[in-house]
């Protein structure tokens, strides 16, 4: 599983990441945010603080990402739902 926080020019995540794998990333998820709609493998979220809430969706998207044939499920953190734009400015 994949949990990224979008922001308007960056992806913020826990790590170290070398340039190469931030680079990735941060296309990654321009990609998944140029979605016409969420798959039952990509989830956007604008925020939530339930860890219960939070482990469903974890497991529903590792779940649905293997039925599917995909090798990971994503969450992305900071993203209106139905625009799919980014919310957070960069600090």
């Amino acid at each position: 599983m994949f949990v990224v926080w979008a922001r308007r020019d960056a992806v913020t995540e826990v790590g170290n990441l070398t340039v190469k794998e931030k680079n990735y990333r941060i296309s990654l998820v321009r990609e998944l945010l140029k979605m016409d709609r969420e798959a039952t493998w990509v989830e956007l979220k604008h925020n939530n603080s339930d860890p219960n809430e939070i482990g469903e969706y974890i497991s529903a998207l590792s779940n649905s990402a293997a039925l599917e044939g995909r090798p990971f499920g994503y969450v992305v953190w900071g993203v209106d739902d139905s625009s799919h734009d980014p919310l957070c400015q960069q600090s």
